[in-house]
């Protein structure tokens, strides 16, 4: 599947993210913030979604989308690597219950993905890491877009000396198998990606590019 290049024609970028400045915890939410700018500037549309509420200043050139009413703290404070507690609320969990969980927050925002794409489907699709992966898996179902999956850090990167959590382990893997394009951030993140999920770095579909 070809994608096509901003300059040739205006592309609609769905962008799915999990922070943007200053209601970032890291560097994932500079980078999506000046990712976006630079695709804007040459010549993109770009719909970011983020999963809680708040003011982004000098975002004039995207539009950005909450997909629920949480606070950025709120958000934060969830233990998304809690591995014990994403276990039991993975196999207890119904649809549309509350806001309790980073699962939860994760469902709702793949509903609000699956409404969205509904009524403007996207030229492509670019997730970053494990908690949107899931989205833009859905809204590849959807709407036959091209996935690309951006890979800031995986679950062994998080995890260190240990395995890490499974549920997340088996997120990264769906997803990069569905991903027509994976961006790793590093060598070392591009290594652990083909070595671990064996995907393969020359395979044509599913090739991993550096980002410089």
């Amino acid at each position: 599947m070809r994608i096509s290049k901003c300059s040739e024609r205006r592309m609609n970028i769905l962008m799915l993210g999990w922070e943007l400045p200053p209601h970032n915890s890291g560097g994932l939410g500079v980078a999506c913030y000046h990712m976006s700018k630079a695709l804007a500037l040459a010549g993109s549309s770009i719909d970011f979604v983020l999963p809680y509420r708040a003011h982004h200043p000098k975002t004039e050139f995207m539009r950005i989308h909450a997909a629920t009413a949480l606070q950025p703290l709120h958000r934060n404070g969830m233990g998304a690597y809690d591995s014990a507690g994403m276990i039991t609320d993975a196999l207890h969990r119904k649809p549309h219950e509350g806001l309790a969980t980073i699962r939860d927050v994760q469902a709702r925002y793949v509903e609000f993905v699956e409404n969205l794409v509904q009524d403007a489907k996207p030229a492509a699709i670019h997730a970053h890491d494990w908690l949107t992966i899931e989205a833009g898996m859905r809204a590849k179902e959807i709407t036959g877009a091209p996935l690309i999956v951006h890979v800031h850090a995986t679950e062994f990167d998080r995890a260190g000396s240990s395995y890490g959590n499974p549920i997340v382990h088996e997120i990264e893997e769906q997803g990069l198998l569905m991903a027509d394009r994976i961006i790793a951030v590093s060598e070392i993140t591009k290594g652990l990606i083909v070595h671990h999920y064996g995907i393969p770095a020359d395979k044509s579909k599913l090739y991993i590019t550096l980002l410089i």
